[in-house]
């Protein structure tokens, strides 16, 4: 997959959040998800946006998982929702910060 240009939105970030958004490496791949450790879905689509009560109903689809093909990194341990952005433009997007 193409690395997608680089993100220049203004996220109304604290200088706090700024700090470490900034330790970070940047996600280069919209959509790049894994649900639970089963399945890596290169491809997602969108089928409802929940504003009120955040939440987003999702299909994802591509290959199996294999452990031999696609080793484990780092676990995600938690969302920060407190920074959380939700867009809802002609390509709604949602911003969070991963606690790994």
């Amino acid at each position: 997959m193409a690395q997608e240009e680089e993100d220049v939105r203004d996220y109304n970030l604290t200088e706090e959040q700024k700090a470490i958004k900034a330790k970070y490496p940047p996600v280069n791949r919209k959509y790049e998800c894994e649900f639970g450790s089963y399945s890596r879905c290169p491809e997602v689509k969108v089928l409802s946006i929940d504003q009120r009560n955040f939440k987003l109903r999702s299909i994802g689809w591509g290959e199996e998982f294999s452990l031999s093909k696609h080793p484990q990194g780092t676990e995600v341990k938690a969302i920060t929702y407190s920074a959380m952005q939700v867009y809802n433009e002609e390509k709604p997007e949602v911003f969070v910060i991963i606690d790994i």
